[in-house]
């Protein structure tokens, strides 16, 4: 697919600032004189990290070396000095970041919240991830080095360079199928065009950026075989200037092609799962609330209220909760911004306990728990700078039960709203993160290109 010189410069700055897992927000403005940074060399890394995350960064050295043979291998590329790795934990974030200026990663390392991805390890397919990117940075190096390395980068579409890095590093979970399923089902597949990147797109289309190229980089993998991944960022060192030449020279179809192939193989395998199913609008009463997207939404007991955590514009994605009263329909916002989507009502009716990231006296972002009285319409804060979440209320309404994340995991703490006496059993409750799950690898034998 051809670009023009603005495309590439976007392109460029989107594989800089945003090649990590999710699209968010990613601060530099904290300064934390507190924190003293150490380093572990490895074989293949320099994991660079601050006090406090001592256990956090000898497991991402040790998965950092489990994972180079298969990627190195899969992509064709080995980076040519190790590869510095920064771990912090300092931020209420997720996420990480690759670029090809000064060739590092950066991991923000609270593990990620996901409901629907089963037994993925998170930590492991955020470091497979983002080394991938590092790879692929070098994979399309030529004879100009540094400099023919961003020239490729500027003709790669976004798709591949995603969809690589999560085919190599996480599965195809029941999340990703079901956003697959929905906008196929409705005809909103990202076209071909709109894949080349995610700057201005909404939370939707940037996801979609990532699993449609997912899906495409499977389909090549199970129509063509794995060696195509490997051969088409080898002819991109060859030509620079054309992703749709390296990759017709690969596969024989040009990206318009494999698009509408692609397209219709998921298409068809969706249709076949909704043929049978009743519609949304058969299955009981819908409420239609003016929101471009709702996150979740809870009935109080007493059935006169519905609270519910939404977002306006897709394009600002900014989580905020509202309490719609169910007999005059009148909608009005509790809390903003960045409210998380679990809360919960007290027994009663009287309260709801949510989760809202702000910012705590460090400069850091960080969530707290925050209580709503629905009689007096004020906001009281539990918490402080406790990195708070997921709270909900005890049946007797006195105490309220919330994780807590503490650097190396998160662990269930209880709230008594009397006392104000926070209390946790390490032993019984730990929620520890888990290292066993092995690295994820690609079967043959498996159609996973789309479910």
């Amino acid at each position: 697919m051809k670009k023009s010189l603005p495309t590439i410069f976007f392109s460029f700055i989107v594989i800089c600032f945003f090649a990590g897992r999710s699209y968010s927000q990613l601060s530099f403005s904290q300064n934390h004189p507190e924190l003293k940074w150490q380093k572990i060399e490895t074989a293949h890394f320099k994991i660079i990290f601050h006090n406090g995350v001592d256990s956090v960064a000898a497991e991402v050295s040790r998965i950092a070396e489990e994972i180079y043979p298969q990627i190195t291998r899969d992509i064709g590329a080995e980076p040519p000095t190790r590869t510095p790795i920064i771990v912090t934990d300092y931020l209420d974030e997720s996420n990480g970041l690759t670029t090809p200026l000064g060739h590092y990663i950066f991991l923000w390392t609270r593990a990620m919240e996901k409901y629907t991805t089963g037994d993925e390890d998170w930590l492991k397919s955020l470091v497979a991830h983002e080394f991938t990117h590092m790879v692929s940075f070098y994979s399309v190096r030529g004879f100009g080095g540094f400099w023919s390395e961003l020239i490729a980068l500027g003709f790669v579409p976004t798709w591949y360079l995603e969809g690589t890095a999560q085919f190599e590093a996480e599965k195809w979970c029941a999340h990703r199928d079901m956003l697959l399923r929905v906008v196929s089902y409705h005809r909103d597949l990202l076209p071909d065009k709109k894949l080349t990147g995610f700057i201005a797109a909404d939370q939707i289309d940037s996801r979609l950026v990532y699993e449609e190229g997912h899906s495409l980089v499977r389909y090549i993998a199970h129509r063509f075989g794995n060696d195509k991944i490997k051969e088409i960022f080898h002819n991109l060192r060859a030509f620079p200037f054309s992703f749709n030449l390296a990759l017709k020279r690969a596969i024989g179809l040009s990206e318009k092609e494999l698009f509408r192939q692609w397209k219709n193989e998921i298409d068809g395998h969706y249709k076949k799962q909704y043929e049978n199913q009743i519609p949304v609008t058969e299955s009981g009463a819908v409420v239609q609330l003016p929101f471009q997207a709702v996150y979740s939404a809870r009935w109080s007991p007493d059935g006169k209220y519905l609270a519910f955590v939404a977002v306006k514009d897709l394009e600002a994605h900014v989580r905020e909760l509202f309490l719609l009263e169910r007999k005059t329909g009148k909608i009005r916002r509790i809390a903003s911004p960045f409210v998380n989507s679990i809360f919960s009502w007290s027994p009663h009716s009287r309260y709801i306990v949510f989760s809202q990231q702000h910012v705590v006296p460090s400069g850091s972002e960080l969530f707290d728990l925050f209580l709503f009285n629905l009689k007096r319409q004020k906001i009281r804060q539990l918490t402080t700078a406790e990195r708070a979440n997921d709270p909900d209320f005890s049946p007797s309404g006195e105490e309220i039960v919330y994780t807590k994340h503490e650097v190396t995991g998160s662990n269930l703490w209880a709230l008594n709203l009397k006392t104000r006496r926070e209390e946790t059993n390490h032993e019984i409750f730990s929620l520890q993160r888990s290292v066993q799950s092995p690295l994820v690898s690609r079967r043959k034998k498996d159609r996973l290109f789309a479910f």
